[in-house]
């Protein structure tokens, strides 16, 4: 049980949760949108997160669903792990939400949730950014179309009030070769030391990494990336996380021998 009182809202349209916002927001109050809710629940539960007021926004009818046509796919934001991993149109976005948490949560934690919550394991973002997915929002100002990668700066920056409603991917981009690994101190199941995506395409082997900062990393290499080491702390832009689960030395050493491999699974370097 949450341990304070708070107001439930369940808009219909994109319009009436983007008021309802505003109009709590407006009041002095803090509003947070819920999909899922796992984040919010657990969280709330223990007082490490306090709100005012909840916007369910699982029955919103644009974001629900799978769509297709010859050039595109889109997916809806409020549809579950598990949903996406059952409907398995993007087999790397598949693999990522199946290594997600478990399949109990899978059914409960959104696209959107993973994507937009505060919790630095990302996994579903890696897959997307790769793929160079379109994020359509909705949010106070209106709807909006971005590059779901020039949304993390590098920490996701979204406009006040806003939220997922879609992801649009190039049909081209959702069967592409990939690799994918997560590295996890001992158990299955768990906050991973890191996970890893990788793709082969326009002639390098482009990477994302979630777990090893605060956001996701990105990275590319060329085929001829002997300097593997010099060439993954060239490009982050912090030091990696060091914790009671790994040191940042560690991670990266971990995360070099990753990428080794799928590079060789890919096609790239493999010295």
């Amino acid at each position: 049980m949450i341990p304070f009182p708070f107001a439930y809202v369940a808009p219909d349209t994109l319009g009436e949760a983007a008021d309802a916002y505003n109009d709590f927001a407006g009041r002095g109050l803090k509003p947070l949108y819920f999909s899922g809710g796992t984040e919010i629940i657990t969280m709330g539960r223990v007082n490490s997160l306090r709100f005012d007021a909840v916007i369910d926004l699982k029955g919103i009818p644009e974001m629900r669903g799978f769509g297709f046509t010859d050039a595109s796919v889109s997916i809806g934001a409020a549809e579950t792990l598990n949903g996406v991993a059952c409907w398995n149109g993007f087999p790397l976005l598949t693999k990522c939400c199946q290594r997600i948490a478990d399949h109990t949560a899978q059914c409960k934690i959104t696209l959107g949730g993973n994507v937009a919550g505060t919790v630095i394991y990302r996994e579903a973002a890696l897959a997307l950014l790769l793929a160079g997915a379109k994020a359509e929002l909705y949010g106070p100002e209106g709807e909006r179309t971005a590059e779901l990668d020039s949304l993390f700066i590098p920490m996701l920056s979204l406009k006040r009030g806003e939220f997922f409603v879609r992801f649009h991917l190039d049909r081209r981009s959702v069967g592409i070769p990939f690799v994918h690994a997560k590295h996890v101190v001992s158990e299955k199941i768990g906050y991973p030391l890191f996970t890893l995506a990788a793709v082969r395409s326009e002639g390098a082997v482009r990477a994302a990494v979630s777990g090893l900062l605060r956001h996701p990393a990105r990275l590319r290499f060329p085929p001829d990336c002997s300097d593997l080491s010099e060439r993954i702390r060239a490009q982050l832009p912090e030091a990696p996380l060091s914790d009671a689960s790994a040191s940042a030395d560690y991670r990266l050493f971990r995360l070099e021998g990753a990428l080794r491999e799928a590079m060789k699974t890919l096609g790239g370097c493999a010295t």
